[in-house]
């Protein structure tokens, strides 16, 4: 694992649809998600949030950064 490695996790809600029938979806990114948590660890987080907001969950991302140097 990389030290300098650093996490961003975001969830995607869909909050309603448009006047074609689409999803509109809001987003909530957290930052500064530290780079050992294990992806298991961060899907339990997600379905505790997902157990708290009205909305249904559209999608869940983590994306981990590097430093090169």
């Amino acid at each position: 694992m990389n030290p300098t490695q650093r996490s961003r996790l975001t969830l995607s809600f869909i909050v309603g649809q448009n006047e074609f029938g689409e999803n509109v979806t809001k987003s909530k990114t957290f930052n500064n998600i530290k780079g050992a948590a294990t992806d298991e660890a961060l899907t339990d987080v997600v379905e505790a949030f997902i157990a708290l907001i009205e909305h249904p969950l559209a999608d869940a991302t983590r994306l981990n950064s590097y430093s090169l140097m």
